[in-house]
């Protein structure tokens, strides 16, 4: 934009300068002397003074030089400062557009794995049923608990349904069986007892596992029925 009135700035100056003339572009005309030499009846008075009138006529008029001359100069000038001026405008623009960036940071789009269809990964849950089980029968209570409560994001690293970074396994493994609309008791329960095992420093005893035991069973139970009929 700055460029364009540029543009028009020398073009109007250029128009000006041409319809005024090199003559009268920057001085006036000055005062009107009358260069008629008076009649004399001097022969000798009449022939100087024909040769001074000679001698001024035959000078060399150089201010149609020295117009067009500060007429350029002033038009580089003019085209200086109006590059200055867009160059200026540019480099405001950015520092502002920067500083905006700077105090509104883009808030962090969070997205979620949406299933339009959990079949897939309830079949690949009930498939692993009878392995998940035996972990949990196996070994001490505390590492059959944990193991088991991992098997759940094994089954669904299966079909494609990565845990996000921010998830912890924990949110991950809940996430898996809210998509498959396991019955919220049951998942409660287990998710209790694998918090327990994992975390605490109190002993975890067979009752724990046999609590952790029948939690597993009503969740394979719930999710391999119909839709319709779950709780």
């Amino acid at each position: 934009m700055a460029a364009v009135v540029g543009v028009l700035l020398l073009a109007g100056l250029g128009s000006w300068a041409a319809s005024t003339g090199p003559g009268g572009l920057f001085r006036g005309d000055g005062p009107v002397t009358d260069t008629t030499v008076a009649p004399t009846s001097d022969p000798a008075a009449r022939d100087n003074a024909d040769d001074r009138q000679s001698e001024s006529g035959s000078r060399p008029d150089w201010d149609w030089l020295r117009t067009i001359v500060t007429t350029i100069v002033e038009l580089v000038l003019l085209a200086i400062l109006t590059y200055g001026f867009y160059r200026g405008g540019r480099w405001a623009a950015r520092q502002s557009w920067s500083w905006r960036r700077r105090r509104d940071p883009p808030q962090q789009e969070v997205t979620f794995d949406v299933l339009d269809d959990p079949t897939a990964l309830i079949e690949e849950l009930l498939l692993g049923a009878a392995r998940q089980r035996v972990l949990l029968e196996e070994g001490s209570p505390r590492n059959a608990i944990v193991r088991c409560w991992h098997e759940f994001e094994v089954s669904a690293g299966r079909v494609g349904l990565a845990r996000k970074p921010w998830q912890t396994p924990a949110e991950y493994t809940m996430f898996i069986l809210d998509l498959v609309e396991a019955e919220h008791g049951a998942v409660a329960v287990l998710a209790d007892r694998y918090r327990e095992a994992r975390f605490s420093d109190h002993e975890v005893t067979e009752a724990d596992r046999a609590t952790a035991l029948a939690a597993l069973d009503q969740i394979h139970a719930d999710i391999s029925s119909p839709m319709g009929v779950r709780r």
